[in-house]
């Protein structure tokens, strides 16, 4: 995420090492998640970390087994503003 002067704004990744094809599926929810108009960056996070803790099993609050769904759960974190708008529309 670049500002138009330049320079990083914000950045969204994950604090481990992740398999590919899991970690592919997390950004093309985070991807999905920002189409609706005047969302930020925050909310399009929360929504994939939302749809990876469905994809790891999540039941009741509790991880039902450990897998690569909950790395990304646990370890995906944006540095940055997360009221940040993914498009301010200017």
């Amino acid at each position: 995420l670049t500002q138009g002067g330049g320079g990083i704004v914000a950045s969204i990744s994950t604090t481990t090492y992740l398999d590919s094809p899991p970690a592919v599926a997390f950004m093309k929810d985070l991807l999905k998640a920002t189409r609706t108009a005047k969302t930020t960056w925050g909310e399009a996070l929360v929504k994939a970390q939302q749809a990876a803790a469905k994809n790891a099993g999540v039941k009741a609050g509790k991880f039902a087994e450990e897998n690569a769904y909950t790395d990304l759960v646990k370890s995906e974190c944006l540095l940055g503003d997360p009221a940040l708008k993914v498009f301010d529309g200017r």
